[in-house]
């Protein structure tokens, strides 16, 4: 079994979960995974990494607090870095968020607050 695959920015919650910034390129909404899956894998992947270098350039990020999710097309950072540039990553129309999840493999999501 593949286990949980835990980032340097991660906070644990006393519940045993995961606390972590991400960066969405368009707000999950319902069917959001069944839409994922219609994506071009390599293009999105392309452009999250676009994304990723301009993000760290501009806001002189270390390029790796931030992390791509090659699997449901968005960046992974600290909460601190979403708290400090949520307003340059709404500027950008991207939407910021502060996601709490399982320390499995699935990384369930319990609880989504966009900024």
């Amino acid at each position: 079994m593949e286990k949980f695959d835990r980032k340097k920015f991660d906070l644990e919650t006393e519940q045993g979960t995961i606390i972590r910034g991400v960066i969405y390129t368009e707000k999950p909404s319902f069917n959001y995974t069944e839409l994922l899956k219609l994506k071009d894998k390599n293009e999105e992947i392309k452009k999250l990494k676009i994304l990723r270098n301009k993000l760290c350039l501009e806001l002189r990020i270390n390029k790796q607090d931030i992390l791509i999710d090659e699997v449901n097309y968005k960046l992974w950072t600290s909460r601190r870095i979403i708290l400090r540039h949520k307003q340059e990553i709404k500027s950008r129309n991207l939407i910021p968020a502060i996601i709490e999840s399982s320390k499995d493999k699935e990384e369930l999501e319990i609880e989504i607050e966009y900024l």
